[in-house]
């Protein structure tokens, strides 16, 4: 079966320098979507450690980092790339998410194509 998410190298490489510095230990990270900002939605990273989980997140292990996806946020990120961008004024993961429909110009807040089919049918 195919992992709902993929994982670059350069993405696994900071997750790890993360974990490395966690203030408790922690086995991962955890991907949710919350609303927040002007498009409406956006990603929420947490560590994540074995005993507070859901056993409804899905786990993602790839390049020896564990993932873990909130049960909620699985439909908006089947398909997505997680990647690590660093230019020097600004870094931190970015999606290739092809369920985004559109992203606020700030870059902090996306919207899925399933809000607006949740839109044009109530």
């Amino acid at each position: 079966m195919k992992d709902a998410i993929t994982l670059t190298e350069k993405a696994a490489e900071h997750v790890k320098e993360l974990l490395e510095a966690a203030p408790e230990a922690a086995e991962g990270l955890r991907v949710s979507i919350v609303s927040a900002g002007c498009s409406g939605h956006k990603y929420q990273f947490d560590y994540a450690k074995s005993g507070d989980l859901p056993e409804t997140d899905t786990l993602v292990e790839q390049n020896g980092v564990k993932i873990y996806i909130d049960r909620s946020a699985l439909m908006y990120l089947l398909g997505s790339v997680m990647d690590f961008s660093d230019d020097g004024f600004k870094s931190g993961f970015v999606f290739d998410n092809p369920n985004v429909s559109s992203a606020c110009g700030c870059g902090e807040s996306v919207q899925f194509t399933r809000d607006e089919l949740d839109e044009n049918h109530p």
